[in-house]
């Protein structure tokens, strides 16, 4: 008669497990192909008949660009815990639209940095995405016209860098999204620097048109300033000779009834000290 043996440590073990795998791939980029390899570990279809989580790690460079890419997903509990960790740097960013019909930015080509970081516990997501783009070439697409479109349009195109900070939080089928961008205080500040430059520059046509009219009138006045001189002194001009000659003969005589004759002798200063004897 045989024995039944019970071997406890077989139920421990999981139907299914992946203990290590190692990964390899590439990303495309304008630098070339991002070439990036990793590894995953303890992949199991019973998580909590397996003394570790599931692991992932990434890593990739190619000249500006570079993948780090770190997850764990740990569901040994009831409660399980899942986090994921990505940094891409130089990432091309094309083909999408921000903002709303009215007034959205349409990003045709860009290379940005991406940093992307996502818990989830129990049935509770939070994430945060920041992407901070450069050597932007943007498009605005808005139902505006006229200058202010015009105006928009220039401020648009002239951003060259900015960043989108997207986060979420909530139950997955009522996730809460929040999305901020520096987009519209770069457009403000350049739409308010170009309407700036606007206003000064048709101040300065006014100004000019002002100098003009004024410089017109002052002309006008100075050449009636110099006929009427001109009136008045012509007269004056054409007997110049005579007066001076008169004034000179005035001077003259005025001089001779003061000063004694050349046949007179002066007086002498004993004749006047007579007078004062007493």
């Amino acid at each position: 008669r045989g024995v039944l043996v019970h071997f406890f440590r077989a139920e421990l073990y999981p139907s299914f497990l992946w203990k290590h795998a190692l990964l390899a791939g590439a990303l495309p980029g304008e630098d070339g192909p991002l070439e990036f390899s990793g590894e995953l570990a303890d992949v199991t279809s019973e998580p909590g008949h397996w003394p570790r989580p599931l692991t992932l790690h990434v890593r990739g460079e190619r000249g500006s660009q570079s993948l780090r890419l770190d997850a764990l997903l740990d569901h040994r509990q009831e409660t399980g815990e899942d986090r994921v960790d990505l940094v891409y740097r130089g990432y091309p960013l094309e083909g999408l639209m921000l903002g709303k019909e009215e007034l959205a930015v349409a990003i045709k080509k860009a290379k940005a940095d991406l940093t992307l970081k996502v818990v989830k516990k129990d049935e509770r997501w939070d994430g945060a995405l920041l992407l901070e783009a450069r050597d932007a070439v943007l498009e605005p697409q808005t139902q505006m016209s006229g200058i202010v479109a015009q105006k928009l349009a220039e401020a648009v195109r002239g951003i060259r860098q900015f960043q989108v900070e997207v986060g979420f939080a909530g139950q997955e089928n009522n996730l809460d999204f929040k999305l901020r961008s520096d987009i519209g205080t770069i457009l403000a500040a350049s739409l308010k620097a170009m309407f700036d430059q606007e206003l000064a520059k048709q101040k300065k046509a006014l100004e000019d048109k002002v100098n003009a009219l004024y410089k017109e009138k002052a002309d006008e006045l100075e050449k009636s300033l110099a006929d009427k001189k001109a009136v008045i002194l012509g007269p004056l001009a054409k007997h110049e000779g005579a007066l001076g000659g008169l004034l000179d003969r005035s001077v003259n005589q005025a001089k001779s009834s003061v000063a004694p004759s050349a046949s007179q002798m002066p007086a002498n200063v004993g004749d006047f000290k007579k007078l004062f004897k007493r």
